[in-house]
């Protein structure tokens, strides 16, 4: 890690503060995270701008009762009002009513952070999934998953 510690800090509560806004389902928080003119790739799919983003992922998690995301091994860099990141993530994504249905995927976030007179947003994200494993059809909605 390199750049003040306060500033690495605080990157590192944006992108844990991702993965609790996603988990309780709190899109106004995800608004807080990502930059206005927010840049995603997730590999299946990308997204620009903050409110792409929130309706991307209300529309993933609509179908699933309970998520965990885990981050950690947080590798920040800041230079100035400008920070790169990269962390490791494993999502566990759970169907009501069937507790086999479990979707779960493992790899990390590479991201490019800016400070602003809010502070420190998300304004390029591009994750690089590595694994995954169980049912796919659990973030899909039921009339799909269930086909």
């Amino acid at each position: 890690m390199r750049g003040d510690a306060a500033d690495v800090l605080a990157v590192i509560g944006v992108l844990n503060r991702y993965a609790w806004a996603l988990d309780t389902r709190d899109w106004e928080g995800l608004c807080e995270v990502f930059a206005e003119d927010l840049r995603a790739d997730y590999g299946a799919f990308t997204v620009t701008g903050v409110g792409d983003m929130v309706e991307r992922m209300r529309e993933s998690h609509a179908h699933v009762d309970s998520t965990q995301h885990l981050i950690g091994g947080h590798d920040v860099q800041v230079d100035g009002d400008v920070a790169r990141s990269r962390c490791q993530v494993i999502a566990t994504l759970r169907r009501a009513g069937r507790p086999s249905r479990i979707y779960r995927m493992g790899g990390w976030y590479a991201d490019e952070l800016v400070r602003t007179p809010a502070g420190w947003r998300i304004a390029v994200r591009t994750a690089h999934g590595l694994w995954q494993e169980g049912d796919r059809a659990v973030p899909r909605p039921p009339d799909v998953a269930n086909s």
